[in-house]
């Protein structure tokens, strides 16, 4: 069992397919969210044994593999982990074109045209890096769940144009540093073709300088700061971060009927400021239908914001604006409930994971988001029923939110783009084959996930200006448009 407070680098190797004829499932207890809230940002929790499978998936910030079908060494599986010596365990083996019940070899014959794989090739290697323990932990853990859970289902299909996926998922604490020098592990020494998933709000700048060095895509991450739609090597899943930041304080000022706006934005992180910006910029032109009454900027590291909720309803803000992390949402709320201050905010939709949704003072305030994805908790098109089936059956019980989404939607994406390259299935996948495919991707709404994407070889990302509304009440997370898209 892995130690809670261990913060080394710790590698488990983690079987990524259900094989044929048994039965699956990773599930994130409640008590494991619930430790969540008193730690340093981390999702706590040991890795929980998968049920049909040889080894785990933990839910706490250590680096994890989930690699494709798996021929395990008789009586060994996967070996635990041996505390935090970053030692990776020795006795697994994971070997393309086995599967099936028992281990049995995979079919020898030749892919079915245009149709199911009827030979497993090559193994895609995928990495994704991540501030999952620090400032911004507790909000971002459950992306790599949903991207594992993508994995886990696409490999149980047969894979990506018959080759079973193999992901590495690290943490990087929000070190620049740290966020380098996994890049360029995972490309130089694990091998892998593209980038997938990431998050790194705070290294953004470390993270471009390397992707680009390496000359390696990223298919969908946080995609919260606007080099994600101006850098030609990253791919984002959905709406422009600008517009998403806009449209948040236009739906909480339409779903309220209040138009005096408060905003309060971190110092730690360079996104922060933009959003407020961003709220002001929309104001002064009068997109929103709302003018910011106050501005001010916190730490999310201050145990408490009587002075901030005090000095918002001294300039009689309505409702907020919230540029922080979850757990100091959670502070605000209870900061403001002692001055009896209540009103409505908005944050970002993956500033809130499922521990800080937990809170009842959060969830007394209600909380509005404009989401750049189709809202998680909705189930009215193909691609949410998809969404929820595999959460069903990989996370059966297990909590998820919309930081599990975009894991799920960066793994849809890489599915869209590879469907475009037919040619992945005569042979090994590289890195300019998924270019290739990602740069043939037009309007694409991965089954209703995605207002739609454009991608062009040498340009950013088009920019999408549509947006979706999650609200967070004593109900939990709810969507009162459905997957409906509303747009500027």
């Amino acid at each position: 069992m892995l130690n809670r407070r261990a913060r080394g680098r710790v590698a488990l190797l983690v079987a990524g397919v259900c094989l044929a004829g048994t039965a699956c499932g990773i599930r994130v207890p409640d008590s494991e969210v619930n430790a969540a809230e008193g730690n340093s940002g981390a999702v706590a929790a040991e890795g929980t044994t998968v049920a049909g499978s040889d080894a785990a998936i933990p839910t706490e910030a250590t680096d994890v593999t989930v690699p494709g079908p798996a021929t395990t060494t008789a009586g060994t599986g996967a070996a635990a982990p041996t505390g935090s010596t970053g030692t990776a365990p020795s006795t697994t083996t994971a070997t393309a074109g086995t599967a099936g019940k028992g281990n049995k070899p995979a079919a020898t014959a030749a892919p079915t045209v245009g149709g199911a794989c009827t030979k497993q090739l090559e193994p895609i290697k995928l990495g994704q890096t991540g501030a999952f323990s620090g400032l911004l932990g507790q909000a971002s853990g459950l992306i790599r769940l949903g991207l594992a859970v993508w994995a886990r289902d696409v490999n149980a299909r047969g894979g990506v144009q018959c080759h079973p996926i193999q992901l590495f998922q690290v943490d990087d604490g929000s070190d620049p540093a740290r966020t380098a020098s996994n890049v360029n592990d995972l490309v130089q020494t694990k091998g892998v073709v593209s980038m997938i998933g990431s998050y790194v709000p705070i290294t953004l700048d470390a993270y471009r300088r390397e992707v680009n060095r390496l000359k390696v895509p990223t298919v969908g991450g946080d995609g919260i700061l606007p080099p994600w739609n101006e850098d030609p090597l990253l791919f984002p899943a959905g709406t422009s971060s600008d517009v998403i930041y806009t449209a948040t304080a236009k739906v909480l000022a339409q779903a309220t009927g209040k138009t005096k706006l408060g905003v309060i934005s971190c110092v730690e992180a360079s996104v922060c400021p933009f959003i407020a910006q961003q709220v002001k910029d929309a104001a002064n032109a009068a997109k929103g239908g709302y003018q910011v009454v106050a501005q001010q900027s916190s730490s999310m590291t201050q145990t408490d914001f009587t002075a901030e909720c005090q000095n918002m309803k001294n300039a009689g803000a309505e409702f907020l604006w919230l540029a922080l992390d979850g757990a100091s949402d959670q502070r605000f709320a209870r900061s403001c409930l002692a001055i009896d201050y209540k009103v409505p905010f908005a944050t970002v939709p993956i500033a809130l994971g499922a521990a800080s949704a937990r809170d009842p003072n959060v969830r007394d305030f209600g909380v509005y988001f404009a989401s750049s994805l189709a809202p998680f908790p909705a189930t009215d098109n193909p691609g949410l029923k998809e969404f929820h089936a595999a959460m069903a059956r990989f996370n059966p019980g297990g909590p998820f939110d919309g930081s599990a989404m975009l894991g799920w939607a960066a793994g849809k994406l890489f599915e869209a783009g590879m469907a475009k390259v037919p040619q992945a299935r005569t042979g090994p996948v590289a890195t300019a084959l998924v270019l290739q495919g990602l740069y043939s991707l037009k309007n694409e709404t991965l089954n209703g996930l995605s207002p739609g994407v454009t991608f062009r070889a040498g340009q950013g990302a088009a920019k999408q200006n549509c947006y979706y509304t999650i609200l967070l009440n004593s109900s939990g997370f709810t969507a009162p448009n459905g997957s409906k898209k509303d747009c500027f």
